[in-house]
């Protein structure tokens, strides 16, 4: 058994250890990115990171009937 391995993609960073179940150390400590997260040699994922996290934006202006209302 070889146990948990996390390879960061953007930079290439390894880590090793049984620590990568806690989702808190499954960060990059040098680039903030998620880690693949190994587990005997079997890839199970990437990480998710909040410093990497897809952007998006909310429409704040509410429309009625054609008409723009600020809230």
């Amino acid at each position: 058994m070889s146990g948990m391995k996390g390879i960061c993609p953007k930079c290439g960073t390894i880590y090793a250890g049984w620590a990568l179940n806690n989702p808190k150390e499954q960060i990059c400590g040098h680039c903030g990115s998620g880690l693949e997260i190994f587990r005997d040699g079997l890839s199970i994922g990437i990480s998710y990171s909040p410093f990497t996290a897809a952007k998006y934006e909310i429409n704040t202006n509410k429309t009625k009937e054609g008409k723009t209302i600020n809230s």
